[in-house]
């Protein structure tokens, strides 16, 4: 009950008085704060967080500070299967946990693996400029490339459209919230934080299943291109100068 309470809320700002009524329905940056909300079941740690922040609010009062306090927990292994990942300051807190001596393993969706913004790039050691030369601001690739990294074979016109890390095989980060500043700051989303290493389970063999039959690495086209895409970016530089 207390769960469904923190949804209901949620759900009634954004219904208002209903259609036809005053307009008093809220979404998006109209809505108010509402900071993570946790509660223990058992002994599971439940959390819950709501998006967008107000642009007032600072980054770690948003649901990707609430992600990012969650990887930091990481010691042994942080498994990723991501539609979109491309915030910075959440690989900076996988980065922490694979120098902490933790396994990073990262499954992102083939359409945005591997462009410039994605921080799969960054786990993998690489750079790529964009259309405009220009690289991501705080770009940071690994000096020790994860060797896990890819996408899965799925049928043709599917996707990974997962949002979720299961960490340490006791704690799954999981909802609706794309790893991205705009889930956290445009779009009106769930985060959930759950503590149970029995619940965890289930989204490790979902991993596993995803990994299994796994398209790891870079693929040689993607590497030509960012060859090409750095070489086209030099010519410009220099004829700039």
């Amino acid at each position: 009950p207390q769960v469904a309470r923190w949804f209901q809320g949620e759900f009634n700002q954004m219904w208002g008085d209903g259609p036809g009524g005053n307009g008093d329905s809220r979404f998006g940056k109209q809505k108010d704060f509402r900071p993570p909300y946790t509660t223990t079941l058992g002994k599971t740690k439940l959390t819950v967080h709501f998006s967008p922040a107000p642009p007032a609010i600072a980054p770690a009062a948003s649901t990707l500070g609430t992600i990012a306090t969650t990887l930091n927990k990481t010691h042994r292994r942080a498994d990723l299967a991501l539609f979109v990942f491309s915030e910075q300051r959440l690989t900076n807190a996988l980065l922490g946990a694979q120098q902490r001596g933790a396994q990073i393993r990262a499954l992102i969706d083939a359409s945005f693996a591997f462009r410039p913004y994605s921080e799969g790039l960054d786990m993998v050691g690489l750079t790529r400029p964009n259309e405009k030369c220009k690289i991501e601001l705080g770009n940071q690739p690994w000096s020790k490339p994860i060797a896990d990294f890819g996408f899965p074979s799925l049928p043709e016109g599917d996707l990974l459209h997962h949002k979720f890390a299961v960490l340490d095989t006791k704690i799954v980060i999981t909802g609706s919230h794309n790893w991205s500043v705009a889930a956290a700051r445009s779009n009106d989303e769930t985060l959930i934080v759950i503590e149970n290493s029995a619940i965890a389970q289930h989204f490790q063999r979902e991993f596993d299943r995803l990994i299994s039959t796994a398209k790891l690495g870079i693929p040689k086209n993607v590497t030509q291109k960012i060859n090409q895409q750095k070489k086209a970016c030099g010519k410009l530089q220099q004829q700039s100068n």
